[in-house]
C-alpha cells in the first residue's frame, strides 16, 4: 500500500544582485523504518569507490552508522524530497552553458533540502538525514583527521552513506526515478532534478 504524499510549492529566491525565483515542489510521506530498503556494506563499497567524501566527512562511510542500527530506535521514517522541473531550469542551462548552470542548481537544491529536513527534525524531535555529505560546518572536522563531530547539533547523516538505497525507496513509494546528468555526455537534459532527505522519529504522523 502506497503512503499518502503531501505536496506544496515553495519559491526559492536567490541572493544574487538580480535574483531569480525557482518554484520547488516539496513533498513528504511517512513509512515504517523497516520498509526502507538498505544495505550498508554494499552502499559503503559504492561510496569508497566513487565519492570524494569517503573518510573525509562525518555523514559518510566509514564514519556513518548503519541505517538498521538507527532505525530500531524510531517508529517512523518521514521522507522529504525537493523537485525542480526542467521548465524552471536556469536560462543559461537551456541556452548552452550547461555545466555552470547545472552545478549551480546542484548547489542550492541540497542546501534548500537541508533546511527543510532540519526544520522537520526539530518539529518531530527526530534524527535528520540528507542527500550526500553533511554541510553543518564550513570544514568538516573529519576532513582534518578528527574522529568526533564538533557540532553534533548541526550534523546530518547521508542516506546513502548509512546504507539506504534511495533509488529503490523513491521508485517504490513515490513512483519517482532519480535523475543524473553529466554535461560532458551531451545527453538530453533530465526532466527534473530531485533531492531526498529523511527524518527518523517517534511521533505519529
Amino acid at each position: 500500500m502506497k503512503p499518502d504524499i503531501s505536496e506544496k510549492i515553495v519559491y526559492h529566491r536567490t541572493r544574487a544582485r538580480k535574483p531569480s525565483i525557482y518554484p520547488l515542489t516539496v513533498s513528504q510521506f511517512t513509512v515504517s523504518p523497516g520498509e526502507v530498503p538498505h544495505d550498508k556494506a554494499l552502499m559503503a563499497l559504492h561510496c569508497r569507490e566513487g565519492c570524494q567524501s569517503y573518510g573525509r566527512n562525518g555523514a559518510c562511510p566509514p564514519h556513518s552508522p548503519d541505517f538498521h542500527d538507527m532505525a530500531v530506535h524510531h517508529r517512523y521514517a518521514t521522507v522529504v524530497y525537493v523537485k525542480l522541473l526542467a521548465a524552471h531550469y536556469p536560462v543559461r542551462l537551456v541556452r548552452g552553458q550547461p555545466r555552470t548552470s547545472w552545478k549551480y542548481t546542484e548547489s542550492f537544491l541540497p542546501a534548500f533540502l537541508r533546511r527543510q529536513v532540519m526544520a522537520l527534525a526539530r518539529d518531530l524531535q527526530g534524527l535528520p538525514m540528507t542527500s550526500g555529505r553533511c554541510t553543518g560546518c564550513r570544514i568538516c572536522s573529519f576532513e582534518n583527521g578528527l574522529t568526533q563531530c564538533v557540532k553534533p547539533e548541526a550534523r546530518t547523516y547521508s542516506l546513502g552513506g548509512c546504507g539506504v538505497n534511495v533509488e529503490r525507496l523513491m521508485e517504490h513509494f513515490a513512483d519517482i526515478s532519480l535523475k543524473w546528468w553529466e554535461p560532458d555526455d551531451m545527453q538530453e537534459l533530465p526532466p527534473y532534478q530531485v533531492r531526498v532527505g529523511m527524518v527518523l522519529h517517534g511521533k505519529s504522523p
